[in-house]
């Protein structure tokens, strides 16, 4: 059985990552496990009495998460997905990985503000570190992002790419879960022409999924991504994180104000076999 892992604050954002999760689950028969990190000073008054009382905290925790879950659950119909529930003591990228690791998980749905954009989702959030710092496949789902059984994706590519068996898998299941097709987007700068070889040797790595290039003159990155993805109503953006890669270049400099307020899609972050 297939297994995505959702963590959750009990925020809107992390509810809506939920409910996407749910509909991811149902198109590709997977389980789900909701998980709530607790940090070590939760329910905790910093006093030697209070700590002898952190079972109680945790046990009122996991109530607290499957009364959460279930009604979002019933929110949507009752979808037949199984659930399983999980709380930890610790601090949430180490935990989330941890966890990920542990159970196999083929994918990480985790919630975002969508008003923060693509900057927030990789800069100072929890998403973010959990995508920097450990080697799981993170789907990340802006705050009031709806599953949809069809909506197609954009892979955004420098053709400097080498995706693992475990983010091919979570590229092939996210696509098949949303019937979409994958354009291969490549910005090219002033002057410069497609590469044939190149489209080669990242088809030969796509082996089993259909997919095609597009190519877009501007020296503008990831202005071009934003104007490509808002002007095709893509459905969401797949980039593969690898150092100096198109994924670095789009959210670890500086980015335009512009693109971090606009893009409001669902993002799947990949991991290069090179890591």
């Amino acid at each position: 059985m297939k297994k995505i892992l959702v963590p959750t604050d009990f925020s809107n954002c992390a509810g809506s990552a939920l409910k996407y999760a749910f509909g991811l689950a149902q198109k590709i028969e997977a389980e789900i496990t909701v998980l709530h990190v607790i940090f070590p000073n939760d329910g905790i008054n910093n006093n030697l009495y209070d700590a002898f009382w952190i079972d109680d905290y945790v046990t009122q925790r996991n109530r607290d998460l499957k009364e959460w879950s279930s009604q979002i659950n019933a929110d949507l119909g009752n979808p037949e997905v199984k659930v399983h529930y999980a709380c930890s003591i610790g601090f949430p990228v180490g935990v989330i990985a941890d966890t990920a690791s542990e159970m196999g998980a083929a994918l990480v749905v985790m919630g975002t503000m969508g008003a923060t954009g693509l900057k927030g989702i990789l800069l100072g959030s929890t998403a973010g570190g959990v995508i920097a710092q450990a080697k799981i496949q993170v789907f990340t789902v802006p705050a009031g992002a709806s599953f949809g059984p069809k909506a197609d994706f954009v892979l955004a590519t420098d053709f400097n790419m080498r995706t693992d068996k475990k983010s091919h898998k979570a590229l092939e299941l996210v696509l098949q879960a949303h019937g979409a097709k994958l354009t291969l987007l490549h910005v090219l700068k002033e002057g410069e022409n497609p590469q044939p070889d190149l489209e080669q040797a990242i088809s030969s790595q796509l082996e089993g999924i259909d997919h095609h290039f597009r190519y877009i003159h501007d020296n503008d990155v990831p202005n071009a991504v934003d104007n490509f993805i808002e002007s095709t109503n893509a459905g969401g953006l797949i980039a593969v994180a690898h150092n100096h890669s198109l994924l670095h270049q789009l959210f670890y400099r500086s980015v335009s104000r512009a693109m971090a307020g606009r893009v409001q899609v669902p993002m799947l972050s990949l991991h290069d076999a090179q890591k």
